[in-house]
């Protein structure tokens, strides 16, 4: 399983494997994101008030409760790199409790090295006294569990980037572990504008792949959604 590789549909999956690297610290019930997969996404210099659902935020079943894997996510926006709040909202009979998930600074400075410090954002992870598997399926199958392990995810105001993170609260024994997250989803008929933006730094991918460059940009920047 492949970190944002594309399933049916606009679905891409989130998964690690036995003995990952994207177990969460834990003290006196706080978790903390010092370990985990990060999805970066960011506007070509616009604004967006994005929702986003993740699904199959559920439990290794081959285990008992409290054994094994259960997987956390939290998705955090930034404009301007300061932090907007997320909202967060669970559906159906839920199996997952909202959670301020901690993100050290070590942490930001790998997958977004412009500058934001240390934060608290909120996110879900699964918490249930009962193993339950909540397989994303098409929805037009209509899998009763889908909705118990879904979270949707929008911001109190615009965003110029999104980081989605991932990880587990249990290191995984045994298989890999694999959630997904939905297309990222904005309003028709947004409002934009042309600003001029002046001379500044932005990346653009290298030569070499996985790796980026920053470079000097004058192109006016467009706001969305403003």
């Amino acid at each position: 399983h492949e970190a944002g590789m594309q399933m049916f549909g606009n679905y891409s999956s989130l998964s690690g494997k036995q003995n990952n690297d994207c177990v969460l610290s834990s003290s006196a019930g706080n978790y903390s994101f010092d370990k985990a997969q990060v999805l970066r996404i960011q506007s070509n210099g616009w604004l967006m008030q994005p929702t986003i659902d993740t699904y199959d935020i559920d439990v290794q079943t081959s285990k008992p409760p409290g054994v094994g894997w259960q997987e956390a996510t939290t998705i955090v926006g930034l404009r301007n790199h300061q932090q907007v709040p997320v909202v967060v909202q669970n559906h159906g009979v839920t199996v997952l409790v909202e959670t301020n998930f901690h993100i050290p600074q070590a942490t930001l400075d790998e997958v977004y090295p412009e500058g934001t410090t240390e934060m608290y954002n909120m996110g879900t992870r699964y918490e249930y006294a009962t193993v339950v598997n909540c397989p994303l399926t098409d929805p037009a199958t209509n899998v009763p569990d889908t909705d118990r392990c879904r979270t949707t995810h929008s911001f109190a105001g615009p965003v110029d980037t999104i980081l989605i993170f991932y990880g587990n609260t249990q290191n995984p024994e045994s298989s890999y572990t694999q959630a997904f997250i939905s297309e990222v989803n904005m309003a028709c008929g947004c409002r934009c504008r042309s600003v001029d933006a002046g001379e500044r730094m932005v990346t653009r991918p290298s030569r070499t792949p996985g790796e980026c460059i920053y470079v000097t940009s004058f192109a006016p920047k467009i706001e969305c959604d403003v």
